[in-house]
C-alpha cells in the first residue's frame, strides 16, 4: 500500500476517534447528557407505538398471470 493511502486511512481513524470522544468541536455544557437523550427517544417511541394502530393491512390478491 502506498504511503498516502496508509496516511489517509490513519487520518480517517483518527477523525472518527476524536468524533466519538467529542473532541472535534467545542462542547456545549447546556446540552443534555447522551443517556438522557436516549431515554427521551425511547419514551417517545414507546408513546408513538401505543398511539399508532399496528394492525397489519390486508394484502391485495395478485392477478393471475396467464401463460400461453
Amino acid at each position: 500500500m502506498s504511503d498516502n493511502v496508509q496516511r489517509a486511512e490513519r487520518l480517517g481513524q483518527s477523525i472518527l476517534k476524536r468524533a466519538f470522544e467529542g473532541k472535534l468541536v467545542a462542547q456545549d455544557p447546556n446540552d443534555e447528557p447522551a443517556s438522557q437523550l436516549l431515554e427521551r427517544i425511547r419514551t417517545e417511541r414507546a408513546d408513538k407505538l401505543r398511539v399508532t394502530d399496528r394492525t397489519p393491512k390486508p394484502r391485495r390478491a395478485r392477478a393471475a398471470v396467464e401463460t400461453s
